[in-house]
Formats: C-alpha cells, structure tokens, sequence
C-alpha cells in the first residue's frame, strides 16, 4: 500500500501537469503539487526546530518558509498586483512567529500566487516586468520564477529536515 501511494503521489501532479492547456494552467497545477510537499514538510517539523539552521547566518526552518511566503507577494507586486491589506513582504520573516501561524502564512501565500498566476492573460505574459535582479523578466517570468523558487526552498528544507532526522512524509519508510 505504501507503494502504491508514493506512486500515486509521483504520478497525479504530473497528470495535472500534462493536461494543463495554458502556462497559467501548469503554474497553478505545479505551486499546488509543491504547496502539498511544502505544507506536509512544514507540518512534520516539530515546533521546537523552527529555530533551527545549519549555521549561523543561514535562514531558521521558519524563516525559510516566511521567506517563501513572502516572496510569493514580492514577485507578483513586482508585476503590478498589489499586496493584499496587512501583508508586507519585507518584514514577515521578523514579524510572523510560531509553527501554525508560520505555515497559515506559506498556504495564504501559495494560494494567493495562484489566483495571481490564474488573473494573468496570455496577452499579458510578454509585458515587461522590472526586478531588483539583473535580467530581462516579463509576467511570464514572474509566474515561472514563482514556481522555480517554491521547488528550491522546498529543496532547502528537506535538506533542514534529513539533518534532523525527519523524512519527508512522502517519502518515508523508503
């Protein structure tokens, strides 16, 4: 049955994935899959090790994944939707305190960047977009890169997560 289930969860996001019609539509499918693993990861973390980093001046377990939720409204407000009212991207890392607020926060995120991801147009995607980093980046950047940095934070905290003995849900007894 385990088998079965870890095959099960491999299999269905790529399925969505495959059948996405539009880059809006495999965005969404694929924040949905990550948000999942991020979520069950977060969950699985005792309380007690949301403070935990590999070394100093490296980010906590919590401040990955405020960082994460943060970056979500910072990406999409670089695109020109504004943040919702009580949200600043800037200071939720020092802000937001505690395991069950933390990961409230990173769900509220994932799933506001969805709706944003959804809300773009396809003749919108090409539209010019400025970043604080150097390249050249439109909405269709914003959505993918919203993706790409969901995947390696998740990454990151499996990482977090292996150096203190905890396996990700999904992956353990294998």
């Amino acid at each position: 049955m385990k088998h079965l289930t870890t095959i099960l969860l491999l299999i269905l996001p790529g399925i969505g994935f495959a059948q996405a019609t539009t880059i809006q539509d495999g965005a969404v499918s694929l924040l949905t899959f990550n948000e999942q693993k991020v979520v069950s990861l977060a969950e699985a973390i005792p309380a007690d090790k949301y403070d935990w980093r590999p070394e100093k001046g490296v980010r906590s377990v919590g401040e990955v994944l405020l960082h994460l939720a943060a970056a979500n409204y910072f990406l999409f407000m670089q695109a020109g939707v504004p943040v919702p009212e009580g949200i600043n991207p800037m200071s939720m890392e020092s802000d937001i305190k505690g395991k069950e607020k933390i990961i409230d926060e990173v769900k509220k995120s994932l799933a506001w960047a969805r709706e944003q991801a959804k809300a773009i147009s396809d003749s919108e995607l090409g539209d010019k977009v400025e970043m604080p980093f150097p390249g050249e980046f439109n909405k269709m950047s914003v959505i993918m890169i919203c993706m790409d940095h969901c995947a390696e934070h998740m990454g990151q905290l499996i990482a977090y997560a292996r150096m203190n003995g905890i396996a990700p849900p999904w992956s353990a007894g294998n």
